[in-house]
């Protein structure tokens, strides 16, 4: 994991906007592109050749960001991926997770990903998920509104989220913001009804003790930045 950006700026300080169209794929890349896809979507019968943006560059105001986004396409990223291909600091496609505390600010909304998605099978994390060019048509509260009630439903989130870090993960293809919320609301189970990309279709409210329990191994970044700091 490398660290790009750290600090806390609400989500009206962060901007995002078309620079490119869309993304290229390198030459060499392109003649195996069909078969490597074509592999890849008969394992996967569900998946879609969706358009993702695309960081180009992300602009540093004093109190500000800016993100310069391209489009790509779904096919070009697995393209890269079987190529073990990785961006240059700050390019890759891009991505969030919402860290989201309860009411009372001591458990955390956590759950493990389902055999049913193929990155980080079996990790801890929080919510989140792909940005998609559509959501350029909003704001970014509106895509990570979409993603949460995609999620988990019974999860209800304001405004009131801050950027707490902008990172690029392991593998050098993907840049992943990372966002923090409160719930204003304390909830009697523990465990909320989910979608299939989780475990049991359940998420679970944890603890900083409980997280810190778990196989540091099988922490998604966000949760390696939650027990690291508080």
């Amino acid at each position: 994991m490398d660290l790009i950006w750290k600090g806390r700026l609400s989500l009206a300080n962060i901007k995002w906007s078309i620079s490119d169209t869309k993304y290229l794929l390198p030459r060499k890349y392109e003649q195996n592109r069909e078969k490597i896809w074509k592999t890849y979507s008969k394992q996967r019968p569900d998946v879609y050749n969706g358009k993702l943006l695309y960081i180009s560059n992300i602009v540093h105001g004093f109190d500000n960001i800016e993100l310069l986004c391209g489009i790509m396409v779904y096919k070009d990223l697995i393209t890269l991926m079987e190529n073990n291909y990785r961006f240059g600091s700050p390019q890759g496609y891009l991505s969030f997770i919402l860290i989201i505390k309860e009411k009372n600010g001591e458990n955390y909304l956590v759950g493990k990903r389902s055999s049913k998605v193929y990155y980080q099978t079996g990790y801890y994390t929080s919510i989140g998920g792909m940005f998609e060019s559509d959501d350029l048509k909003g704001d970014i509260f509106a895509a990570i509104e979409r993603e949460v009630n995609e999620e988990c439903s019974e999860i209800k989130i304001t405004q009131d989220i801050e950027m707490i870090s902008i990172i690029r993960e392991d593998h050098g293809l993907g840049i992943t913001m990372i966002f923090e919320t409160s719930i204003n609301k304390l909830y009697e189970e523990m465990q909320l009804d989910a979608n299939d990309e989780w475990e049991n279709n359940k998420l679970q409210w944890l603890s900083l003790d409980q997280i810190r329990e778990l196989d540091n191994d099988i922490l998604v970044e966000d949760l390696q930045i939650l027990i690291s700091e508080i």
